[in-house]
């Protein structure tokens, strides 16, 4: 039993890392027919959070909320 105690906890701190935070993917700027700027290229959240094209994300990202009620209506079923 102390062996395979000391077996998850190596496995747990080898493999359960902290997640790496995601850079922003290279895009470019291009003026779209419309004249307005838009991101070409893929994209990612950070680029979301970085670009100066993209504040609506930021603000409409800090705005949402989750009902309390929904999550542990739905609790159950996520596992």
């Amino acid at each position: 039993m102390k062996n395979a105690l000391i077996l998850f906890t190596f496995l747990s701190f080898t493999f359960c890392k902290s997640p790496v935070p995601q850079k922003p993917l290279p895009v470019t700027q291009v003026e779209a027919t419309s004249g307005e700027k838009i991101l070409l290229g893929e994209i990612n959240r950070a680029n979301l959070d970085s670009s100066s094209l993209t504040g609506w994300f930021v603000k409409a990202f800090n705005e949402i909320t989750i009902d309390p009620n929904w999550t542990s209506k739905t609790k159950s079923i996520s596992k």
